[in-house]
């Protein structure tokens, strides 16, 4: 396929996409690699971008340069996580402390499973204005083991 025509498709992939903001999103394609810029207000929306035109036929490579823009301030984004936290039967919101500097999250404390630390940073990530987790979260009670995940 030329560029043109791959340009084509992937706007309607974007486009037919219920997940990715109408409009938000612009394509360019050189050489079969297409380059998404942009701004978005959730992480997920990002790489439902990325995952929409990446597998269509004639893509080389997809550069992913849409920007996630807080709509929020830092401390709303704060507080949404730990509503999320709190909705959440698997999560003791008292033992993690969150973070938030420019988007990005860090989550540090301990919890007491590897469900229940997966579930804080899925949650983390489920807020709007979310660019990265960073968890610091620790396993309580839990001696290092080779075979132990985290």
């Amino acid at each position: 396929r030329s560029d043109a025509e791959i340009a084509k498709i992937a706007a309607a992939a974007l486009d037919s996409n219920l997940t990715v903001p109408k409009g938000a999103v612009k394509i360019s394609v050189e050489a079969g690699r297409i380059s998404l810029r942009g701004t978005v207000g959730w992480w997920y929306e990002r790489q439902c971008a990325e995952k929409a035109v990446r597998d269509l036929i004639g893509v080389t490579s997809v550069s992913n340069q849409i920007i996630v823009k807080p709509g929020t301030s830092e401390s709303d984004i704060k507080d949404e996580i730990f509503k999320e936290f709190e909705r959440n039967a698997e999560i003791d919101a008292r033992s993690i402390k969150v973070a938030v500097k420019a988007g990005k999250v860090s989550l540090e404390g301990s919890v007491r499973s590897a469900a229940e630390m997966r579930e804080a940073v899925r949650a983390s990530w489920s807020v709007p204005g979310v660019k990265q987790v960073d968890n610091k979260l620790k396993i309580a009670n839990c001696r290092h083991h080779p075979f132990h995940p985290f």
